[in-house]
């Protein structure tokens, strides 16, 4: 059970990172609650056993996530410590990034 989920804008000032077109990793539930599990998260929990890889989830730097919310939680239900994120300027208020990330799929240790 999680006492507090800690203010992510918080978390970012007293760390001093988390810059815009960084990747980085945040511990679970530092982005908020994961959504429930459904067929898709279902899913993605046994490709990400299988694979052992993740391509990390798209959050602005305020901690919102624009795309990854299954990601997130498979990965949080999977007892990933953890997560990778890509930090991406919003494209106006269209709920994608700017730029997106292009590199390769992060290894995770499950």
């Amino acid at each position: 059970m999680i006492d507090k989920v800690k203010n992510f804008k918080q978390f970012i000032n007293e760390n001093k990172m988390y810059n815009e077109g960084e990747l980085t990793f945040v511990k679970p539930y530092e982005l908020g609650k994961p959504i429930e599990l459904d067929s898709d998260v279902l899913t993605l929990i046994d490709e990400i056993k299988t694979n052992k890889w993740v391509v990390p989830i798209s959050i602005t730097k305020d901690g919102r996530i624009v795309d990854g919310q299954h990601r997130y939680s498979a990965l949080i239900e999977l007892g990933v410590n953890k997560i990778p994120v890509y930090i991406g300027k919003q494209l106006g208020s269209s709920g994608r990034l700017e730029k997106v990330y292009d590199g390769l799929p992060i290894p995770i240790e499950i």
